[in-house]
């Protein structure tokens, strides 16, 4: 009887055996351990399958007093340890150990799990929840700012004409303080007009109701265009800006409108960050199926700190611009916005007092 047991506990039965030789060397184990294990573990010594970290499992310690059973952690396929109450004799020079699993133990852990899981469910409810009362606030707040910042454009734009039909019909009859009055009831209303222009931009993007009007063009005759318009600005501040254009460069699928917007948008950041009497250089070329435009300036630069909050919208930065100019700190948020849409991106490269670069990349065509 004793040996169709021992026969039974070598072939498949349910529990964790293996003999080891005097040198604690795995010499013979059954089915059901090598199955748990995920391979043969024989010719192992016993450390290599025992999770032993506090080096406390002493085999021939243990084996002296064989009516103790001990928990040992076993190093299973899965690679997380199961646990077994063993017992360790003493066999024919070497040692046995048989364990059964610690089903208490068991049983207390998948109790926990199931604690676990009920409140991850519970969680994951409460989360889906937050989600869709933000979703809607979020919808609420984008159709606010969209009716409220289109509601100001007409009489923004009333504002902004007859200041400016002041300026140049009765400009030369007002005294200078009158003037100075004008000039800045307009220059205040341009402002926010480029604010209010921004923020629809930002409303329209936030609601995904930004759409392209893909054309196929010329990005030269984009880049031209806004250069013609950027050259004014500069030349306030004496700045020369050297355009280079690879003349190989194929039309490309685009929306000229929102693409001359990203351009302009980052040369007038260029030369609002540079310093007179200065440079910026804009190159175009093309690199495989790809259009890469880089605009650099050689003026104060992005603090290290400042760059991976640069497309955030409404975040601080600490870069200033060096003719005091206003900004909504709205247009990186929009180009880069932009540029994903045409399934492009944006990168930045810069060292405070420095300068920085900026790089555009947009493909040939778009993907479906």
């Amino acid at each position: 009887m004793e040996l169709k047991l021992i026969e039974l506990i070598r072939t498949n039965a349910p529990i964790f055996y293996i003999e080891l030789d005097a040198e604690g060397i795995i010499t013979r184990t059954n089915e059901f351990t090598t199955s748990l294990l995920g391979r043969n573990p024989t010719g192992l010594h016993y450390r290599e399958v025992i999770v032993d970290f506090t080096e406390s499992v002493d085999i021939q310690r243990l084996s002296e007093d064989p009516t103790l059973s001990h928990r040992m952690s076993v190093s299973t396929s899965s690679n997380l340890p199961q646990d077994f109450q063993c017992t360790v004799l003493s066999s024919k020079g070497g040692y046995l150990i048989i364990g059964s699993s610690d089903y208490q133990e068991f049983a207390s852990v998948q109790k926990q799990i199931l604690k676990l899981n009920q409140q991850l469910g519970n969680t994951t409810r409460e989360l889906q929840k937050s989600n869709a009362e933000l979703a809607r606030l979020n919808k609420m707040k984008n159709e606010f700012l969209g009716i409220a910042t289109h509601d100001l454009r007409n009489p923004l734009g009333l504002i902004m004409t007859f200041s400016e039909f002041l300026i140049d019909e009765t400009g030369d009859q007002l005294s200078e303080e009158h003037n100075y009055y004008l000039q800045k009831i307009h220059s205040s209303c341009d402002y926010m007009k480029q604010l209010v222009d921004d923020y629809l931009d930002v409303a329209k993007i936030e609601s995904g109701k930004i759409e392209l009007n893909l054309q196929h063009r010329n990005i030269a005759t984009i880049v031209k265009q806004v250069i013609s318009v950027a050259n004014l600005q500069s030349k306030k501040k004496s700045i020369e800006l050297h355009v280079e254009q690879d003349q190989d460069i194929p039309p490309v699928e685009l929306d000229p409108e929102k693409v001359e917007q990203v351009l302009r948008n980052i040369i007038t950041n260029a030369i609002e960050h540079s310093n007179e009497h200065s440079s910026i250089n804009l190159r175009t070329y093309l690199l495989k199926d790809t259009i890469r435009i880089e605009v650099e300036d050689h003026g104060v630069g992005i603090p290290e700190k400042d760059i991976p909050i640069l497309f955030n919208p409404f975040e601080k930065k600490s870069s200033k611009k060096t003719g005091g100019e206003k900004s909504t700190g709205l247009g990186l948020v929009i180009a880069r916005k932009i540029i994903e849409a045409h399934q492009g991106e944006i990168r930045v490269d810069s060292k405070e007092g420095a300068g920085t670069s900026f790089k555009i990349l947009l493909p040939l065509s778009h993907k479906e």
